[in-house]
C-alpha cells in the first residue's frame, strides 16, 4: 500500500492492523502491555478499527492517553 496516495480510511485501517499485530505479539510475551497514545480526535478512526481485532487481549493492555 502506498500510504501517500491512500485515503484516510485506508491509512487508519493499516495503522490499526500494525498496532493490533504489535499489541498481540507483546501480550503473548509479557504479563501486560503499556499503550501510550496522543489525545485528540485524529486517533478516533484507528480506535474504532482496533475494536474489530479479536486477537488483542485487552485485559492485558493498559492504555494511557494524553489530553488534547
Amino acid at each position: 500500500m502506498n500510504l501517500i496516495e491512500s485515503t484516510r480510511e485506508e491509512c487508519e485501517t493499516k495503522a490499526a492492523q500494525v498496532i493490533a499485530d504489535k499489541l498481540t505479539q507483546l501480550a503473548s510475551e509479557k504479563p501486560h502491555v503499556v499503550f501510550g497514545i496522543p489525545g485528540g480526535r485524529n486517533v478516533a478512526g484507528i480506535f474504532s478499527k482496533l475494536l474489530s481485532h479479536n486477537s488483542i487481549p485487552w485485559k492485558k493492555v493498559h492504555i494511557f492517553m494524553e489530553e488534547a
